[in-house]
């Protein structure tokens, strides 16, 4: 059975990036580069949620500590959601769990474009 924790922490990760999104100066480009962030995260976690719950033929979701950070900069919530990420990453086997390590992979990717367009 795989462990569940993460699908509410990347859930936490995007909540916080929609809270950044909203908060930010909608006359700058972070605004919308966070935006499209969310969309994308909100997609991904999505899919790696179903297909983690798929596999556990359950859907039964162990509820971690969620940390919402309404006024935390741009670069501590995307460090953070690295830091996210790479844990998931470690309780995921290779071979077997191909399909969640690309949708992981996939989220790193967007976190750093999103750090480059914010250049945090």
């Amino acid at each position: 059975m795989k462990n569940t924790t993460h699908i509410t922490r990347l859930l936490a990760l995007t909540a916080n990036v929609k809270l950044a999104h909203w908060q930010a100066d909608s006359t700058t480009n972070d605004h919308k580069t966070l935006g499209k962030l969310y969309d994308k995260l909100d997609e991904l976690v999505d899919a790696y949620a179903e297909i983690t719950l798929g596999k556990n033929g359950s859907r039964e979701i162990t509820i971690s500590n969620i940390i919402l950070t309404p006024n935390a900069n741009h670069r501590d919530i995307l460090n953070i959601g690295l830091e996210v990420v790479a844990n998931a990453c470690h309780e995921l086997t290779a071979g077997e769990d191909d399909d969640l390590n690309n949708i992981l992979a996939d989220i790193t990717g967007e976190i750093n474009r999103t750090k480059y367009l914010l250049q945090v």
